[in-house]
């Protein structure tokens, strides 16, 4: 009896902490960037497109008979966001790029603000979208201050390439996925030009974020007198 009183015990405890379950049995909702893209909207739902702490608030429409995205103003000076409607170079249809910033500007970045708490995945790439002479970016992930995952070139990366992948860019003792975010979190995806060049590059970008909401404690107590049940049906039949 000390044995089953023992579980029932860790069981309940398990329960009112909100630990020992996996974070993909939650209900999860997927944010994706190029899925989610909004040519009428900025700040679009948790997105934002960005240069530095400011919303780019310029719709650019039909980029070089390519592309709709976002800009500062009609001029459309880097930094900019877009959305390819067709292949540009190393970019497919529906792939999304970032443009950064010339000389000193501020930087360009994309931000998604959490709208829960609970638990986060993270998947993506970043790569060389034109292959140009004398142009490379480098690019940094975020989540809030913390720094997750950064490359210091993109230079001749292509999507598909392993060295594009986030997962194989993590900083020393990081991690993409379980990540805990409180409302109002940000993950920030930012990138820079090579100071070697005056001029900014096109950084390819794809981004998604699964996020698993916190179970209501209500709920976790039922799994875990639900768990106990259970166990004590086992015990009785196995007694």
């Amino acid at each position: 009896m000390m044995n089953v009183t023992s579980r029932l015990a860790g069981v309940l405890s398990l329960a009112a902490m909100g630990i020992g379950f996996p974070h993909q049995a939650a209900a999860s909702i997927i944010y994706n960037l190029s899925a989610d893209w909004s040519t009428t909207q900025n700040p679009n739902g948790a997105w934002s497109y960005r240069q530095g702490a400011a919303a780019l608030t310029y719709p650019v429409s039909n980029w070089s008979s390519v592309a709709d995205g976002w800009a500062a103003s009609s001029a459309v000076y880097p930094p900019f966001w877009l959305k390819f409607n067709t292949t540009f170079v190393n970019a497919a249809a529906g792939d999304v790029a970032v443009h950064s910033s010339n000389f000193a500007d501020p930087l360009g970045n994309l931000t998604w603000t959490s709208p829960v708490s609970g638990l986060i995945d993270i998947a993506g790439q970043a790569w060389d979208v034109q292959h140009y002479p004398n142009r490379d970016d480098s690019w940094s992930l975020f989540l809030n201050s913390t720094l997750i995952a950064s490359r210091s070139s993109i230079y001749g990366i292509l999507k598909n390439s392993d060295n594009a992948n986030f997962a194989n860019n993590l900083s020393a003792g990081q991690s993409l996925t379980g990540l805990a975010v409180s409302v109002n979190d940000v993950v920030t995806f930012q990138v820079q030009r090579d100071p070697k060049y005056e001029s900014g590059h096109f950084t390819g970008v794809a981004l998604t974020l699964t996020t698993y909401a916190a179970p209501e404690p209500g709920s976790l107590a039922l799994m875990g007198l639900g768990l106990a049940g259970a166990m004590f049906s086992r015990r009785r039949i196995s007694g």
